[in-house]
């Protein structure tokens, strides 16, 4: 089997045997947590969001398998945030004093847990906090 590079990432692996009919492959893409089967003739397409790594020992298995929980986690953190920050802009957009002030606490909290646990970088954190913040401020004075 030939494998050559396809663009976007994709890897085709051709099969020059005739009597290569038919192809079943189970690929395990960490990153997505699904399997991926692909059923063909002469080629197989393989998308591979990190290129083809395998681990060989036991602790690049472990560390394989610490990577995939801390980037799930890190996924979850980061659309909370994002959620919390998008309440804010909505309603700063919707000229509503109240409910911007109570989401830009929310908003804040979460911010300031995700620099704590290096989601967010803290200085990218401090830099939508006062952003919103601003927002707030000049919604609630003008």
């Amino acid at each position: 089997m030939r494998r050559t590079p396809a663009k976007w990432g994709a890897w085709t692996a051709q099969a020059h045997d005739d009597r290569l009919t038919r192809v079943l492959l189970s690929i395990e893409c960490a990153a997505r947590q699904q399997t991926f089967l692909s059923v063909g003739a002469r080629s197989i397409h393989l998308w591979f969001l990190e290129g083809i790594i395998v681990a060989n020992h036991p602790s690049a298995e472990k560390r394989n398998r610490q990577r995939i929980k801390r980037t799930n986690r890190n996924r979850a953190v980061k659309s909370a945030v994002r959620t919390l920050v998008k309440r804010v802009r909505t309603e700063i957009g919707a000229k509503n004093q109240e409910g911007a002030k109570t989401a830009l606490a929310q908003a804040i909290q979460a911010l300031d847990k995700a620099a704590g646990k290096r989601v967010y970088h803290f200085k990218a954190a401090s830099r939508t906090v006062a952003r919103l913040s601003a927002a707030v401020h000049k919604l609630t004075a003008g």
